[in-house]
């Protein structure tokens, strides 16, 4: 229940990368958004030598967690497979962001 609420907290930080904001952030913003995404790579790891049964139904809330949120995360899914690519996405939507 604690991993999904990390989780809900780190999708608010996705979406607050893809918006003006991130224009304002300072590098403690910088340093906790990129330790959200190392934490959940290490999830991802940690979820793959899981059950099937645990990480099917993990899976399943990550994705009903992103379709209840009121932004999308472009075309990319919110999922454990998303969870594996964490940084190189924050990495991706924040230089998007910051220089196009």
């Amino acid at each position: 229940q604690s991993l999904l609420k990390d989780a809900q907290e780190y999708l608010q930080i996705l979406h607050n990368c893809r918006t003006q904001q991130v224009v304002y952030w300072k590098g403690n913003d910088l340093k906790r958004a990129v330790d959200w995404a190392l934490h959940f790579e290490k999830v991802y790891v940690k979820l793959g030598k899981s059950k099937k049964e645990v990480y099917e139904k993990f899976n399943s809330k990550l994705v009903s967690l992103s379709h209840q949120a009121s932004f999308q995360l472009g075309y990319d899914e919110f999922n454990i497979e998303f969870l594996g690519h964490s940084l190189e996405y924050l990495v991706k939507v924040l230089y998007i962001r910051t220089y196009c």
